[in-house]
C-alpha cells in the first residue's frame, strides 16, 4: 500500500544520497545500488539462496552483461569473431547468455572447450588456444569443428600429423598465435608479451 511506497522512496533517496552525487553519474550509481539492495533483500527472503550452509551468492547483472557485450559486437563487423573468455566465468549460463548475443568462446582448457559446446556456441566460433595440448585434446577439438590456436612449432607438427592422417580433424580451423615479444609489462610474472613467454611464438 502506501506506506510500502513511502518506504520504499524512502530507501530509494538513501541509496541516492549514498552516490555522493547529484549528477547524472550519482544517479545511474545510486539506481544501480538501489538495485543490488533489492536483489539481496529477495535473495534473503528466499532462504533458499543465502543463510544456513549458503553462506555466500554470487549475483550477476544481467542488463550491464548483455549491453556490455552487444557494445563489442556492434563496434566490429559482422566477420569479426569474439570470444567471451570462458575461464573468467565458467558458469554455464552465463556462456549461453555471450553466445546468444554474438559472442564466440575462447577456451584455455579442454574442460571449457566441453563447456561451450554444451552451452550451444558453435564450434566455429570456439577458439581452443591452450598453451599446452595433449594429442587427444588436439584430435578432439579438430574432429568436433572447434578453431585450434597453435603456440609453438611441435603442437604445429602434431597438428599436421593429425590432419594428415584423420580426415575428421580437417574439419576444423588452425591459427598461430604469435607473440610480438614487446617486452614485460607491470607485473613481470604475469607479463604474455616477453621473450619467456609460454603463448605464442615469437617474432
Amino acid at each position: 500500500g502506501n506506506e510500502c511506497e513511502r518506504k520504499r522512496k524512502r530507501e530509494g533517496e538513501e541509496v541516492w544520497s549514498m552516490a555522493g552525487s547529484d549528477g547524472e553519474d550519482g544517479r545511474v550509481l545510486g539506481a544501480r545500488r538501489l538495485r543490488v539492495a533489492e536483489v539481496l533483500s529477495a535473495a534473503l527472503r528466499r532462504g533458499d539462496v543465502l543463510g544456513g550452509d549458503r553462506p555466500c551468492a554470487l549475483f550477476y547483472d544481467l542488463s550491464a552483461f548483455r549491453a556490455g557485450c552487444r557494445e563489442l559486437v556492434d563496434a566490429f563487423p559482422p566477420s569479426a569473431v569474439h570470444g567471451f573468455a570462458v575461464k573468467a566465468n565458467p558458469l554455464l549460463e552465463m556462456v549461453r547468455e555471450a553466445r546468444e548475443i554474438g559472442l564466440g568462446a575462447e577456451c584455455a582448457s579442454i574442460a571449457e572447450v566441453h563447456l561451450a559446446l554444451v552451452a550451444g556456441v558453435p564450434p566455429a566460433k570456439i577458439v581452443f588456444d591452450a598453451p599446452t595440448k595433449t594429442v587427444s585434446q588436439l584430435r578432439f577439438a579438430l574432429s568436433a569443428g572447434v578453431h585450434v590456436n597453435i603456440d609453438n612449432f611441435e603442437e604445429l607438427q602434431l597438428v599436421a600429423g593429425l590432419r594428415e592422417a584423420q580426415h575428421a580433424c580437417r574439419a576444423a580451423s588452425v591459427g598461430v598465435r604469435i607473440n610480438p615479444q614487446h617486452g614485460a609489462g607491470t607485473i613481470v610474472e604475469t607479463s604474455t608479451a616477453s621473450a619467456a613467454s609460454k603463448f605464442g611464438l615469437p617474432l
